[in-house]
């Protein structure tokens, strides 16, 4: 029987529109990635990402959306061309790390994640990590950690070596913590850790406004309610101080050293330091 002209135009047209649906659905599923990463950029998550430790696989990570971190390691798929990565818990705040830093495993990094523009985006460096430089090649341990002390220790008593430590984590929180080994590669509990909500930079100086007071270090109060209740000043010296060591197999002779940048916290003469390199023969 043939078909009325009429119906076969009216079934052509409805295939050409499903299937012209389909084709535009397949279009905009189409996967995009970021490029351009350099290490120590950060990234901010655009979506609730769900993953697990890397290698173990066996500790589930939430990270919410609206996380800033840092990249480091972006790699490329070798079969598929794509960039991915792993976040490095250790920059995060205690809510967030606390569950790898609490595991079994020595294991601080999620599993490799692709760098996709449905997940992440770049950002600028948060204001809040103006008081270093933030995005230099720094020691791995040391990112924006500032150890009380004079400077480094001697390395024969550098592997024991305790100290008070302040840093800001990448997604923003200031956090006190004592007696941490200073050659620790993982971040532990801190006794202090509070939400910094606004930051101001003036030459060497950086000012960090909380709600809360973190006791152990110098503080401005300077309201009674609200988000900026307290004031800390981050003094960065530029005084740069060298830490010398002998090689082991010959004491006479030059092995390594470390360099650090003494920081003051608030208008005291208690020392920090921030380890900005080390170098080895």
């Amino acid at each position: 029987m043939k078909l009325n002209p009429f119906i076969k135009y009216l079934i052509g047209s409805l295939s050409l529109l499903v299937f012209g649906t389909v084709t535009a659905q397949s279009a905009s599923a189409k996967t995009h990635y970021l490029t351009n990463v350099p290490d120590y950029s950060f990234l901010e998550t655009k979506r609730t990402i769900h993953t697990t430790n890397d290698y173990f696989n066996d500790v589930k990570i939430t990270i919410p959306k609206g996380t800033i971190f840092q990249a480091t390691g972006v790699s490329i798929g070798v079969k598929t061309g794509h960039p991915f990565l792993s976040i490095d818990l250790n920059g995060l705040s205690w809510h967030l790390r606390k569950i790898v830093i609490d595991s079994k495993h020595d294991q601080q990094s999620t599993a490799s994640l692709w760098l996709t523009t449905a997940n992440f985006k770049r950002v600028r460096t948060p204001s809040y990590l103006a008081y270093y430089q933030a995005t230099k090649r720094f020691p791995a341990s040391y990112r924006g950690t500032l150890h009380q002390g004079d400077k480094y220790p001697q390395d024969d008593s550098d592997v024991t070596a305790k100290s008070n430590e302040v840093r800001v984590t990448n997604d923003g929180y200031l956090e006190y913590t004592e007696n941490a080994s200073v050659q620790a590669t993982k971040q532990i509990k801190p006794q202090y850790s509070v939400k910094v909500q606004r930051t101001i930079k003036k030459g060497n100086n950086t000012y960090l406004y909380t709600a809360s007071n973190i006791p152990a270090i110098p503080s401005t109060h300077i309201r009674s309610t609200g988000k900026y209740q307290y004031r800390f000043k981050f003094i960065n010296t530029n005084q740069h101080l060298v830490t010398t060591n002998p090689s082991m197999s010959n004491p006479d002779v030059f092995g390594d050293m470390t360099v650090v940048v003494r920081y003051y916290i608030g208008n005291t003469q208690t020392k920090y330091y921030l380890c900005t390199q080390f170098i080895s023969k």
